[in-house]
C-alpha cells in the first residue's frame, strides 16, 4: 500500500497548481459506483457565519444556474465571481461530493417558534427544534451521538468531537445529548490523539505493517520540489507567481506532515507516541494556527477511522465568535489591515447590504477560506488507503459519509431556517450517490423562506442513518413530526440521493 503517491500529494495542492502540466495527467478520481461490505464512517464538519445560496450552488459554464434537479458535478463549475465553494473546482474532489439544494431546518419554523440565528445553530445534526428560553437545548439527540449509542462492540470505542474553537458555550456546538445538552468539543488535536490512541498497539489482521517511510516520502516530496523549481524558469508573470507560492506551501506542508515521529498514512500502523505535538501558544485568531489545528484535527480523525478506533466524529471548525479569517493570506492580499470582529461587521451587514462591494467582498473571501479547510480534512481522510477494505484500492474518504453543514442557512440573521447549505462527500462505501447537484425542492425567491415543499434536514440525517445500517424511516423531533399524518415531509429519507 502506497503511503502517499505523488499524484495524491499533487491534488493536495488545490488551486493553481492543478492548472500546471505537471499535474494534469496525474489528477484523476476513482469513481464509486456499488455499495461494498466495508464498516462505514460517519464524519460531520461544521463551518460558520451563514451563507448565501446563490453563491453556494455550482453553476453553468455561462453563469446560469443547473437546468435540472439531478446533474452531474463535471457538467457545472464553482468557479465563479464571489462563488463561496470554488476552491472545489480545483480539489480534485468534484467526483467525490454532492452538493445538495433546498433543505431546510423545519421543525423551528413548522411550529412557529423562533428560534433560529444562534439558537438554531444545534438543530444542524437533530433535524429537530432548538429551545432558545432553555440555553439552545435541543429536542432530541444529535446523529454524531444516536449513530455511536448503536455501534457495537468492537466497532468503534471513541466518539470524537474536535473544534478549533470553544468558548465554553456547548449550546453553540454541534453534539447533543439525549436530554438536548451540549457536548463540549476537544481543540488541541494533540488531546485527541492521546484520547483515542492511549495504550493502541496496531492489530497486526488489519492489515501489512508498514516499515518507516518517511525518507522515502521526503525524497519524493523533494523530486516534486524539485520538478517546479525547474519548471520555475520557464514561466513569467501570474504563473510563475502562483507556481512560487505553492512551493513555498510544500515546504511548510513537507514540515508538517514529515516531522520526526510522524504518522504513517496508507495503513493503520500508529501507536501511543506518534500523534501530533501540542500546538503551543495556539492562538484561533491566527489563520495559520488554525489551519494547522484543523489539518491536524482531520489527520488524527482519518487516522482512527483506518484504525477502527472511531467510526463517528464531529469537527467544527469554529463558531461566529471566532475571527481568524482576517489573517488568512487571501484576506491579508485582498483586504489588508482588516481585524477585530467579523460577524457584526460583515455577517449581518452583508444581508443588509448584499451589494455593498467591500462587505460582500470580505464576506465572500471568509467563507472561501473555510472551504479550502473543508478540502483539507477530505485530503486527509482520502490520503489513507483503508485496511478494512478487502479490495486495497479505497481510502478512508471512499467508505465515509462527510457531511459539510454551515451554521447557518440562507437568509439574514434569525431567519435562516431555510436553504441550508449540505454538501455530503465520500459517499460511505458506495452507499450514496456521488458527483451530483441535487435540487430537493423549488428554489426561487419567492418561496426562499416558506418553500410550499419543505424537505427538512432530517431526511437527509435519516438517509445517512440508513447508509450506516440502520433501518429508520424518520430522525428528528420526537415531539413533532414522528406522526407521519400530522408532518409527512419530516418522513422517509432523500430518495434522490440514495445509491440503489
Amino acid at each position: 500500500m502506497a503511503l502517499l503517491t505523488r499524484r495524491r500529494f499533487m491534488r493536495s495542492l488545490g488551486g493553481a497548481a492543478l492548472t500546471l502540466p505537471i499535474a494534469g495527467a496525474l489528477l484523476r478520481s476513482r469513481g464509486v459506483a456499488q455499495p461494498r461490505d466495508v464498516p462505514v464512517r460517519f464524519l460531520a464538519i461544521r463551518s460558520a457565519h451563514g451563507t448565501d445560496r446563490n453563491l453556494w450552488i455550482p453553476r453553468r459554464a455561462d453563469g446560469s444556474e443547473p437546468g435540472a434537479t439531478d446533474v452531474a458535478l463535471s457538467d457545472l463549475t464553482f468557479d465563479y465571481t464571489r462563488s463561496l465553494l470554488a476552491p472545489l473546482e480545483t480539489s480534485g474532489f468534484k467526483s467525490k461530493i454532492t452538493a445538495i439544494d433546498g433543505l431546510d431546518r423545519w421543525a423551528n419554523n413548522a411550529t412557529g417558534r423562533n428560534a433560529e440565528g444562534h439558537f438554531g445553530a444545534g438543530a444542524a445534526l437533530t433535524g429537530g427544534r432548538t429551545f432558545r428560553e432553555d440555553e439552545g437545548r435541543t429536542s432530541n439527540a444529535s446523529l454524531d451521538q444516536w449513530l455511536y449509542a448503536r455501534l457495537g462492540a468492537g466497532e468503534g470505542a471513541h466518539l470524537i468531537n474536535a473544534s478549533c474553537f470553544s468558548n465554553g458555550l456547548t449550546w453553540k456546538g454541534m453534539s447533543f445529548r439525549e436530554d438536548g445538552s451540549g457536548v463540549s468539543q476537544t481543540v488541541q488535536p494533540s488531546e485527541v490523539f492521546g484520547s483515542v490512541f492511549r495504550g493502541f498497539m496496531p492489530d497486526p489482521g488489519m492489515g501489512p505493517a508498514l516499515p518507516d517511510r518517511s525518507g522515502a516520502q521526503r525524497g519524493m516530496f523533494d523530486h516534486v520540489i524539485g520538478d517546479l523549481s525547474r519548471l520555475r524558469s520557464e514561466l513569467t508573470g501570474a504563473e510563475r507567481a502562483r507556481l512560487e507560492e505553492h512551493l513555498a506551501a510544500m515546504e511548510a506542508l513537507r514540515a508538517e506532515i514529515l516531522p520526526t515521529g510522524s504518522m504513517p498514512g496508507g495503513s493503520c500502523t500508529t501507536g501511543e507516541g506518534d500523534g501530533p505535538e501540542r500546538i503551543s501558544g495556539y492562538n484561533p485568531q491566527s489563520a495559520a494556527d488554525f489551519e494547522r489545528c484543523a489539518r491536524q484535527h482531520a489527520t488524527v480523525i482519518a487516522q482512527a477511522f483506518a484504525c477502527g478506533l472511531s467510526r463517528v466524529a464531529t469537527l467544527m471548525h469554529a463558531d461566529d465568535y471566532i475571527s481568524p479569517y482576517f489573517d488568512a493570506p487571501a484576506m491579508r492580499a485582498a483586504y489588508p489591515g482588516l481585524s477585530g470582529e467579523f460577524h457584526d461587521p460583515y455577517t449581518h451587514q452583508y444581508w443588509m447590504n448584499p451589494d455593498d462591494p467591500h462587505v460582500a467582498g470580505v464576506w465572500s473571501t471568509a467563507h472561501r477560506w473555510q472551504t479550502e479547510l473543508f478540502v483539507m480534512a477530505l485530503q486527509a481522510l482520502d490520503n489513507i488507503i483503508d485496511p478494512m477494505d478487502p479490495s486495497g484500492s479505497h481510502t478512508v474518504l471512499d467508505n465515509t459519509i462527510v457531511y459539510w453543514v454551515n451554521e447557518f442557512g440562507h437568509g439574514p440573521h434569525d431567519d435562516q431556517g431555510a436553504n441550508v447549505p449540505a454538501i455530503i462527500a465520500g459517499g460511505g462505501a458506495g452507499r450514496m450517490r456521488m458527483g451530483r447537484y441535487l435540487r430537493v425542492r423549488d428554489v426561487d425567491a419567492a418561496n426562499v423562506r416558506n418553500p410550499s415543499r419543505p424537505v427538512p434536514t432530517g431526511r437527509l440525517l435519516t438517509s445517512i442513518a440508513q447508509a450506516m445500517g440502520h433501518d429508520i424511516g424518520f430522525y428528528g423531533d420526537p415531539g413533532i413530526g414522528a406522526d407521519p399524518s400530522g408532518f409527512p415531509a419530516f418522513h422517509g429519507e432523500l430518495t434522490e440521493i440514495m445509491n440503489g
